[in-house]
Formats: structure tokens, sequence, C-alpha cells
């Protein structure tokens, strides 16, 4: 017993060393990116995340010190991986914005049916732990509806009760649904960012294989499977090929 009691002193004193020189890091690399010092600044973010430490303000301040070293593929690479855990923060989507129009490719997107279109817009709007959050507030809706409705005795509040029920079953569904999707689109890693200033893109996993076309630094796409040093990839406008894996590195 004293053995398991030492033993668990042990690890709450090494994660609360570790939650503090956290801190200690991240209000010195906010001090250096401040002062111009960004070089310091990305060593200081990239070892916060050494320590499986992980938040969205982390990706985004790192992301900015990235753009401002002119090194575009790393600031892409963590706007994107802000934006997965913080989806409809504008700041985030706007770094982003602005960084991918410097980038050489410019690939238009294969066109979305007007109601995907919105499913996705609205799965943005929060995050997973927002979705999750209002599902718990439209389920609680909607069983004290349906208590309303079993108990009333006037129709009036019965007729309510049953269908502010049916809208909450609806809605906590569907709130559910979002909380999922988020959730794989959060953990999912088939999306990466191109990290050479130039890759040129094959017919088959291999040196041999045709160039099919080149990417540059900050181009995105998307993963469908590795072969030895190589990855089979998609981009938004359907164009497939393989591409050397230490090109691109996965969001």
């Amino acid at each position: 017993m004293k053995k398991l009691l030492y033993i668990t002193i042990a690890v709450f004193a090494f994660v609360s060393l570790n939650a503090q020189q956290n801190t200690e890091r991240w209000e010195r690399a906010n001090k250096a990116y401040m002062e111009d010092e960004f070089t310091q600044a990305i060593l200081l973010y990239e070892e916060i995340l050494s320590t499986d430490e992980h938040s969205a303000e982390l990706y985004y301040n790192l992301g900015n010190a990235y753009f401002k070293t002119n090194n575009l593929g790393k600031a892409i690479l963590n706007y994107n991986r802000a934006l997965r855990l913080n989806p409809s923060n504008e700041d985030f989507a706007h770094n982003l914005a602005i960084s991918q129009a410097r980038t050489i490719d410019k690939i238009e997107p294969v066109p979305q049916f007007f109601i995907k279109q919105w499913f996705i817009y609205l799965g943005r709007i929060t995050g997973t732990d927002g979705w999750a959050m209002l599902s718990i507030i439209f389920l609680t809706i909607t069983l004290s509806s349906v208590v309303l409705w079993l108990i009333s005795n006037r129709l009036s509040l019965r007729k309510f009760g049953f269908y502010t029920a049916l809208i909450g079953a609806v809605a906590t569904i569907g709130s559910l649904i979002y909380a999922q999707v988020n959730y794989s689109r959060q953990t999912s890693y088939n999306e990466a960012i191109v990290m050479n200033s130039a890759a040129p893109v094959k017919s088959s996993p291999s040196v041999s294989g045709k160039d099919l076309f080149l990417l540059h630094e900050g181009t995105k796409l998307r993963k469908l499977q590795s072969i030895d040093h190589w990855s089979e990839i998609q981009l938004e406008d359907g164009n497939k090929g393989w591409i050397m894996s230490t090109a691109i590195e996965q969001i």
C-alpha cells in the first residue's frame, strides 16, 4: 500500500512539475514572439508539444511564429491543427486563408452538393465538446417535455410537451451526429500538408514512375495509403498520384 502511495505521489509530482514547466515555456515563448524572436518562440512552443500537451491556441501561436519565419508549410500545418480543435475560430481561419493565398498551387475543389455544404458548415459552428454539450441540453429538454406530456391534464400543455419532445429528440440526434463527425475528423490523420518547396507526384510508388504533376509547399492533400516510402494522395480537385512520404506531414 505504501509503495502504491509513493508511486502515486511521484506521478502527481511529475505531472505538476511538467505543467509548471510548460506554463513557464508558454510565457517565455509568447515573450519571445512579442520581441520578434520567432525562432526562439518556435523552439519553446515545440518543446511544449513534445510533452504531449496540445491546444488550439498552442498550434495557432506556433503557426504564427512559423509564418513570421516564412516557413509556409509549417504555418499552414499548424493552423489546420488549430482549426481541428476549434473549427469555429475566425482568427484561425483568417490566418490560414492568408497563408494559403501565398501558396503556388491553386487547387479548385470539386463542387459539392449544396446539402453537403450546408451540413459541413453547421458542423463547424462549434467543436466536438460544444456539440456534445448541446446534445445533453437537448436531451434534458426532450425528457422534460416527455414528462410534461405524460403528467399534464391540460390538452394545450400536452400538445406543447409532445411537439417539443419531438423537436428535442431530433436536435439531440443531430447534435450527437455532429459530435461524432467532429471527433472522427479530429482523430483522423489522412490529411497532410506538403513540406518541400517542390515535390513531384508520380503515377506509381517508384522513382521511375511517370511524373504526373508537381506540388509545392503548403498544399493540402488527402493521404489514401502508404507503400514503403511512398504515399498515395488525392487533391481537392480529384487528382491522384504517389508522392514521397518525407515530402508531406500529416495534420
